[in-house]
């Protein structure tokens, strides 16, 4: 992954301004220094989520962390029918905006509580799938640290098309020489 490509198409000095593109329809939910708002583009319509985090509430090191999930995330957007798009991304005075694609099934866990069979095939499928990101992901150097039904969230609930939820709390990103000589430690 290449740092200067990266930066230099997240980071533009001539950017608009979130709200000026975005208008907010509602909280989906809150966290100690992040909240996550329902958004509408004002120009296409589009429904998407943003995950506004208040710089306020963060320390030197979580900046670089917020940078760091943008960056892995684009760095992994050729795998975006496995993993939640970012589609934009605000860097501003008080607040960073997260862009992603709104994923309004819910999650596997939730899913699969509902249902009274889950077929074989089904189960194929879902594990199929999840093999392939979580390769996909060891391959780049970013390791999941959180693998659970809640972190995979279907696109709808009349699609069966899912993609894995990350940031900056549930990834690392790691070189191969560190992975390695981990395993050789142990």
């Amino acid at each position: 992954m290449n740092d200067n490509i990266v930066n230099a198409a997240l980071f533009s000095p001539d950017k608009t301004k979130f709200h000026d593109e975005y208008e907010e329809i509602r909280k989906l939910r809150e966290g100690s220094c992040a909240s996550v708002h329902l958004c509408r583009h004002k120009g296409t319509g589009n429904v998407v989520e943003v995950k506004i985090v208040q710089r306020a509430k963060l320390r030197i090191s979580d900046v670089e962390f917020v940078l760091n999930e943008v960056s892995i995330m684009k760095s992994l957007c050729q795998y975006n029918k496995y993993i939640v798009k970012i589609l934009d991304f605000y860097e501003e005075e008080d607040f960073f905006y997260l862009v992603r694609e709104h994923m309004s099934g819910g999650n596997v866990f939730d899913q699969l509580s509902t249902k009274t069979k889950y077929t074989e095939k089904s189960a194929k499928e879902l594990t199929k799938s999840l093999l392939i990101i979580v390769k996909c992901m060891h391959d780049n150097g970013i390791a999941h640290r959180d693998l659970r039904p809640q972190n995979l969230i279907f696109v709808s609930i009349r699609c069966h098309r899912w993609a894995m939820y990350l940031d900056r709390r549930i990834f690392y990103y790691f070189t191969y020489k560190y992975f390695f000589s981990m395993k050789q430690k142990v």
